[in-house]
């Protein structure tokens, strides 16, 4: 998540609200609502995708369903703060910070675990394009991708309720990490998304030697097979440049919270770091498939993940 302190803080009154000069941008303004507008965008297309995906009474969709549902969770809490901000800026309403920051926070621990299930899926494609894995992958990573997950969120729940209850409450005109609590939240999602650039480099590494090896033993892959799995591997690679993005920018966020007082800086941000990754990565999850789709990619085991067509 990306912290900017737009001018400088010269202290708090005695009701804990900065004393900054209340000022209005109208290109601060519209970037924000450029911004809300790309969420609530993304927010609809999941909620399409999830409606789709409930009309089949196959259990197989259910990573699907969740993916979905994370990514709605994500975006309209996203939108929700991109429309409140120009209103927090301009003193219109007062919001805690330790509220707002949760608002800003959020999102980015939600979108951490659609990523996690996206490459969950992905793992079960490449375990089937091989068909000759004696361990199930997705068999080992489900139970990690649970446990990462549940300690996540139960830490940061309990940060987050302490920063809510233990601090006296701070109005800032921006959300800004001011307290320790905030402050290992922001550390959290920092470790977060390095694992994840981790995570996207591994796997798109591993497609892309498998998509090149010609390996007799191996069953032979069409060129759709091919296709598919060097699309999979670029959008790998292209999910682990902005989680290493990502993690650049919140490391310098924790050494200097006043990254950036320029108006437009939440726009690129957010917008190359946030919404193309989170667009590339809906679409991909519910392409659909197309007709004439070879039979023998499916061959072999049955998976619940793999019963998608589009995918394989």
């Amino acid at each position: 998540t990306f912290y900017t302190r737009t001018g400088s803080h010269t202290g708090y009154d005695m009701s804990g609200h900065s004393e900054d000069v209340v000022w209005s941008d109208p290109r601060y303004d519209s970037v924000h609502f450029v911004l809300a507008v790309c969420y609530a965008i993304l927010d609809v297309g999941a909620i399409i995708a999830l409606l789709k995906i409930a009309r089949r009474k196959s259990a197989s969709s259910s990573w699907q369903k969740l993916f979905n549902i994370m990514f709605i969770a994500g975006a309209s809490v996203r939108t929700a703060f991109f429309v409140l901000q120009p209103l927090i800026r301009e003193r219109i309403i007062s919001i805690p910070n330790s509220y707002n920051f949760l608002l800003n926070s959020l999102p980015s621990f939600l979108f951490f675990t659609t990523y996690m299930i996206l490459l969950l899926i992905w793992t079960e494609i490449y375990q089937q394009q091989g068909e000759r894995m004696t361990v199930s992958l997705s068999g080992r990573s489900t139970p990690i991708l649970l446990a990462i997950n549940a300690v996540m969120y139960a830490l940061i729940a309990m940060l987050f309720i302490l920063d809510a209850t233990i601090p006296p409450p701070i109005y800032l005109p921006v959300s800004s990490p001011v307290t320790k609590y905030e402050t290992a939240i922001l550390s959290i999602s920092l470790v977060l998304y390095v694992l994840t650039s981790l995570a996207f480099l591994v796997y798109g590494y591993f497609i892309f030697v498998h998509v090149l090896d010609d390996n007799p033993i191996l069953p032979r892959r069409s060129n759709r097979s091919k296709k598919l799995l060097r699309h999979v591997g670029l959008v790998a690679i292209f999910a682990f440049l902005c989680a290493v993005l990502r993690a650049i920018v919140v490391l310098v966020a924790i050494v200097d919270d006043s990254l950036s007082s320029a108006w437009w800086i939440d726009g690129v941000y957010y917008f190359l770091l946030e919404v193309a990754p989170q667009s590339l990565m809906l679409f991909v999850l519910n392409l659909r498939p197309k007709k004439g789709m070879p039979s023998h990619i499916n061959a072999g085991p049955a998976s619940p993940l793999l019963s998608r067509p589009a995918l394989v």
